[in-house]
């Protein structure tokens, strides 16, 4: 699969969040200062047929945290967080994202959207296993 369905994928998956922290009643996003989610375990076990309650949600709450914490870039996890599960603005992330060559200037807006490009591909590599690599177009 080319890498521009696999980054659409991955921003569907990201922008579903939101809707799973409803369902679950859980409107906390905590995480430390490398960007690491606090997430309730991985405890997914497959189901015949999804149902939309609270549990499912977690699972899935996890199953994203669980995918963003296995990137090891931490600007990608950054990335990922302030634009996706705290739906901060591009420019607000961008001025939070410090420049690897100069450590106290924000990124420039084409870094940002290379850095974001990258870190939609990590995701969807490390969400449950690469599934969203593997769906067809």
């Amino acid at each position: 699969m080319e890498q521009k369905q696999i980054r659409i994928y991955a921003n569907r998956k990201l922008k579903e969040f939101g809707r799973w922290q409803r369902i679950a009643r859980d409107g906390s996003v905590v995480y430390s200062d490398d960007y690491i989610l606090q997430a309730d375990g991985n405890d997914f076990q497959p189901v015949e047929r999804l149902e939309m309650n609270q549990e499912t949600a977690r699972q899935e709450l996890n199953a994203i945290k669980s995918a963003i914490n296995a990137i090891s870039d931490i600007r990608q996890r950054q990335v990922l967080i302030l634009n996706y599960l705290e739906g901060k603005p591009v420019e607000q992330v961008r001025q939070s994202i410090k420049s690897k060559y100069k450590p106290f200037e924000p990124i420039k807006e084409r870094q940002y959207h290379n850095l974001k490009n990258l870190a939609l591909l990590a995701f969807a590599k490390q969400y449950r296993s690469g599934v969203l690599e593997t769906l067809p177009d």
